[in-house]
């Protein structure tokens, strides 16, 4: 009995060890230099950080890290992932934000390092088009892919009530295409891709 205490101890240590740290969805970048992994950022919320694949020497500041404690859960495609460009200079890093939401951070290498550039935020298109002024509650923002080095597509998810509807009736889900060029020669264009009742 002690020994399979012992052997159930070991392997509960090592579980724990190997989830200190995960590859994101997506987090190998094109030319095979970098990735982005999750780690405990010893806050009690694990971070996002883009490291050299050889050295694993880190290469950016701490991405995210307002929600959830289990790095091995926020790994998952739903809650965090990453889209590189394909000359590997940029990237698109989803991480979960709060229990409702999640953020997207743009890093651009510079000088060896990466940084993180301005977004514009996408949802007041969205909302005008749906014809409401505000989200309810759920806003989630995922990166697609990359068309070139400055063009990526995005998914945009969430609720909001509709006007003139009952309370019970008003609800409803979102999710939208949104095509951004990052050199800004073209206003971003979004495509519907679903409206429909929402109970959540």
């Amino acid at each position: 009995m002690k020994k399979l205490t012992q052997c159930l101890l070991l392997a509960l240590l090592h579980a724990n060890l190997g989830a200190a740290e995960a590859l994101i969805v997506g987090g190998k970048s094109p030319d095979g230099r970098f990735e982005v992994v999750l780690e405990d950022g010893g806050t009690g919320y694990p971070v996002a950080l883009i490291r050299n694949t050889q050295s694993k020497s880190i290469l950016s500041d701490s991405i995210g890290g307002g929600y959830g404690n289990s790095v091995q859960v926020l790994s998952e495609e739903f809650n965090s992932k990453a889209a590189w460009s394909p000359d590997s200079t940029k990237v698109l890093i989803k991480t979960r934000g709060t229990k409702w939401s999640t953020n997207l951070a743009l890093l651009q290498l510079r000088n060896g390092k990466f940084v993180e550039a301005e977004l514009p935020d996408f949802y007041p298109a969205v909302l005008k088009d749906i014809g409401v002024a505000s989200i309810y509650r759920r806003a989630f923002t995922s990166p697609l892919r990359w068309s070139d080095n400055s063009t990526v597509m995005l998914k945009l998810e969430g609720d909001c009530d509709l006007p003139g509807l009952k309370p019970e009736e008003s609800r409803r889900w979102f999710e939208y295409e949104v095509t951004v060029d990052l050199a800004g020669k073209t206003k971003p264009v979004i495509k519907r891709l679903a409206l429909k009742e929402h109970n959540g």
